[in-house]
């Protein structure tokens, strides 16, 4: 197998931005509902699609879940929000457990590789992520290299910045964190309207998701188109 020696272009320093979910993770928020939709009622069952229309709300910038993203609901007060509306009886660990199962268990290995190597090249990489405190503890505790780019601070998350990537502010946090302009930055991204943001406040991004076996050579791919990458040295993995 052989391994690509990654470099960047240029001399200034620049800024690559990592999102979490479907791009370092997989993960699936339909966990949630098909775990929580048993503890309804006999008498008064509940659809796994109601409670996931609930709480995500096709993942709408207004959701419950935005608002858990943003800091501005605990899990606490979540699940007792959720357990009242559809009569769920279940306790708040049974109701952590259900919101913590959404995460596929590894990283994704190809993308996590990459990260890894460009930090070691010298380019500044970032976690750049909307999610929430109950999400990020789990996902510290079972990935030490996330844990370790939030112990170096190159963690930006929505729920300690308050927004999510598509409120106003957000990117603009990002530079005052990087201290660098927002046209030295770069987002990976899997959803349209995070790189949207990105760019209508003068980054550059990429869309892209990485469940598939090929996810490493297709991100190389992209990254090449931008600029990212200069060339190739084999080498033993």
């Amino acid at each position: 197998m052989t391994r690509e020696h990654l470099e960047t272009t240029g001399g200034s320093r620049r800024c690559l931005l990592f999102d979490l979910g479907n791009v370092l993770i997989t993960f699936d928020h339909r966990v949630v509902s098909r775990l929580l939709a048993p503890h309804a009622p006999r008498q008064r069952p509940v659809p796994a699609q109601a409670i996931h229309d609930y709480i995500f709300g096709d993942s709408g910038p207004d959701s419950p879940n935005a608002r858990i993203d943003r800091g501005a609901q605990s899990l606490a007060a979540l699940y007792g929000d959720v357990a009242a509306r559809f009569s769920l009886t279940l306790s708040l660990d049974e109701f952590r457990h259900a919101w913590s199962s959404i995460f596929a268990a590894d990283l994704n290995h190809a993308v996590a590789d990459r990260l890894t190597r460009f930090a070691a090249s010298g380019v500044d990489v970032r976690i750049c992520s909307n999610t929430n405190d109950a999400h990020w503890a789990g996902l510290q505790s079972a990935h030490p290299l996330l844990a370790s780019l939030d112990r170096d601070g190159r963690c930006l998350l929505s729920f300690r910045i308050g927004k999510v990537k598509t409120d106003p502010g957000f990117f603009a946090h990002v530079t005052e964190k990087t201290g660098l302009p927002a046209g030295r930055h770069l987002l990976i991204d899997d959803r349209e309207d995070n790189c949207q943001a990105a760019e209508a406040a003068g980054m550059s991004a990429l869309q892209f998701a990485a469940p598939d076996a090929d996810a490493g050579d297709r991100l190389d791919a992209l990254l090449r188109s931008r600029g990212w990458l200069q060339g190739y040295t084999p080498g033993l993995s």
